[in-house]
């Protein structure tokens, strides 16, 4: 009998710990010959991040940890750093959060290496996504048929639509939690104003989180599935990689403290071009000669009403929209001294966006029609908090149930996976001299089903059902990677037979309908694309609907 092959990662053995610093507790330093060179502490360190497929992955973010400290200890005190004004509207109890994560501070926290592993996976995909993977054609023809944009403002709207289909067509729609919101108080007869409303609402326990707010970045990546909000960063991050700035856009409420997101806003010249995460679609002009800014929604309300779908009407009216918040993703680490420090350092194929200034992209964006407020958005302060409670817990009961654990424990717990998904996002697909490429690893998680059947026992049967999902995992993203080579007839078998024959309810079933409807529109097969689309029942199904109409 073969064995399992199956190897559990210590932090998967030690109880599934989301934090880096004291899973490090456990692991021993690299050796000397794996460390030392004539390089600095920063490249040394980046490099561990970088090419952690080839390390064990807690030694390697220690090393990283530990090397970047020690550079940045030794770095000029600048004096020209200060934290962006726009903090000061965030609430206490998420400024506490900021006070907390130190953006002062020259010594990075545990956090901050998700968050660089985060940025590595962004600006490999976003590279990969603009230069090589093939663009969605529907969308395109909407950008040329735009005869209101100069060269330069239909690049860069080129470039953000090849970002938001990598979001969509990569990450697996899951329902939102319910959000979590403050009705505004009334005194008397009369409603309090937003300010005021917002000093007197309730602090929501650490624990009570909502829509995006309990992954980082870099895992809603790994495990390949995210809600709307998840995809929002995931679109935000990524275009900000390719220097183009993407908002959230929030309805304001006359029952609440808090805003509710609807949709990004792609930050193009003077105007606001609109991409919905939910939808998986952008907003079209009514006769699909652009897509629609803010200002063209104001102007064409009755687009909205072309986004119903069958006993499904789209969410918003034109009323919702004739002003609204303007969310800037700018995280605790985004605004630091340290970040800013690392990303002046970087040139050349190891260049990324650490950073974001969002009080001057406000300053730009105070002229445009139905923008009101300005804030910061408030999910990745969210996280942090409900992550630092959560540890909180584990740490005081080990039996404490770890939801974060639970959702990335396949591909965390299989090697073979994980180097798979970091060579993935890099975009090294095939094997490089004698590195194994993503599609090589990904058929190694892939035993044949007699193999799977011999070794199932009770015994193991744990272990197997890891071995399943990884399987199921690992054949739907090489139907991505295949897809993304322009190999549609391969990416139609991997997503028809290998996916959905395969696992007709798995956990990838939503995601390979979609992308095997895309590869119909690729063959020049509309209606049969039309046909899956319309028989959706996946989160996306709304969306689905409307691109199916709209390929009439």
């Amino acid at each position: 009998m073969l064995p399992v092959t199956v190897v559990l990662f210590a932090f998967f053995l030690n109880g599934c710990r989301t934090d880096v610093e004291s899973a490090y507790r456990s692991v021993k330093p690299m050796s000397a010959s794996a460390t030392e060179s004539g390089r600095d502490e920063l490249s040394k360190s980046l490099e561990f991040l970088e090419n952690m497929d080839q390390y064990e992955p807690l030694a390697a973010q220690r090393q990283a940890y530990l090397g970047i400290n020690r550079w940045i200890a030794r770095q000029p005190d600048t004096d020209d750093w200060t934290l962006d004004p726009l903090t000061d509207e965030l609430p206490q109890y998420l400024s506490d959060v900021l006070r907390k994560m130190r953006p002062d501070g020259l010594r990075f926290q545990e956090e901050d290496i998700s968050y660089l592993q985060a940025h590595m996976f962004l600006r490999d995909i976003a590279r990969f996504a603009a230069e090589t993977a093939p663009p969605d054609p529907l969308v395109e023809q909407w950008i040329a048929a735009d005869t209101t944009l100069t060269e330069e403002q239909r690049r860069d709207l080129s470039v953000t639509a090849r970002m938001f289909d990598w979001t969509v067509r990569s990450i697996q729609l899951t329902p939102s939690r319910p959000d979590v919101r403050h009705r505004k108080p009334s005194v008397g007869p009369r409603q309090l104003k937003l300010d005021e409303a917002a000093k007197k609402a309730s602090v929501p326990p650490a624990s009570r989180v909502g829509p995006g707010e309990l992954f980082y970045v870099s895992e809603t990546l790994l495990k390949g599935h995210g809600d709307m909000v998840d995809r929002a960063r995931i679109f935000i991050l990524l275009s900000r990689q390719r220097g183009i700035p993407v908002v959230v856009l929030a309805r304001e409420d006359d029952e609440f403290v808090e805003p509710q997101p609807w949709l990004c806003g792609a930050v193009i010249g003077a105007q606001l071009y609109l991409f919905d995460t939910a939808l998986g679609l952008p907003i079209p002009h009514v006769d699909r000669s652009g897509i629609a800014t803010l200002e063209y929604v104001h102007t064409h309300p009755e687009i909205l009403r072309e986004l119903d779908a069958p006993d499904e009407p789209y969410p918003v009216r034109a009323g919702d929209v004739r002003r609204v918040t303007v969310q800037l993703d700018a995280s605790p680490q985004a605004l630091s001294r340290r970040m800013r420090l690392v990303e002046r350092r970087l040139a050349g194929d190891r260049k990324m966006i650490l950073t974001a200034q969002p009080s001057e992209l406000a300053t730009r964006l105070q002229n445009v029609g139905g923008v009101g407020r300005m804030e910061i958005l408030r999910t990745p302060y969210v996280v942090l908090r409900y992550r630092k409670e959560l540890q909180t817990k584990i740490r005081k009961d080990k039996k404490t149930a770890n939801p974060i654990a639970r959702q990335l424990i396949v591909v965390r717990s299989m090697p073979p996976l994980f180097q798979a998904r970091l060579l993935h996002f890099r975009g090294q697909f095939d094997a490089h001299g004698m590195q194994a490429g993503a599609k090589s690893l990904y058929l190694t998680c892939r035993p044949p089903d007699a193999v799977l059947k011999e070794m199932a026992t009770d015994e193991n049967s744990s272990q197997m059902r890891l071995v399943v999902a990884g399987k199921q995992a690992a054949s739907y993203w090489m139907g991505l990677i295949t897809y993304d080579n322009s190999k549609y007839k391969a990416a139609q078998d991997w997503f028809a037979q290998r996916t959905l024959r395969a696992s007709p309810n798995g956990p990838w079933t939503h995601g390979a309908r979609y992308n095997l409807g895309r590869i119909w529109e690729m063959l020049n097969e509309p209606q049969r694309a039309q046909k899956i689309y319309r028989a959706d029942d996946s989160p996306q199904r709304a969306g689905n609907s409307v691109r199916a109409a709209l390929l009439d």
